[in-house]
């Protein structure tokens, strides 16, 4: 299967959630990395109410500290990783 260079992957880290809950976000749709952050998160929500209901009531406490650290719109436009991590575990100076 062919890569699409016009979407990214995005992955929750986080210490509450144990399995992988992820969302890809087309290059056009990235402005800065809290447009992902919003993305990720509407995704992300869409998901749980489908699926997991039991599981949207705990992302929905944990929303707000969701971020993107040692990274730039720059490198995510440039496709350097295959994953980006948005997580709700730490806080850095970075972000």
């Amino acid at each position: 299967m062919k890569k699409d260079n016009n979407i990214r992957y995005f992955e929750l880290s986080s210490a509450q959630f144990s399995d992988r809950y992820g969302t890809k976000i087309k290059l056009e749709d990235i402005t800065s990395l809290d447009r992902v952050i919003e993305i990720f998160i509407k995704n992300t929500e869409d998901y749980f109410k489908i699926y997991d209901k039991n599981r949207l009531d705990q992302f929905c406490k944990i929303k707000t500290t969701l971020h993107i650290h040692d990274t730039t719109v720059e490198d995510i436009r440039a496709g350097k990783e295959e994953t980006y991590y948005i997580c709700d575990h730490c806080r850095s100076t970075l972000y």
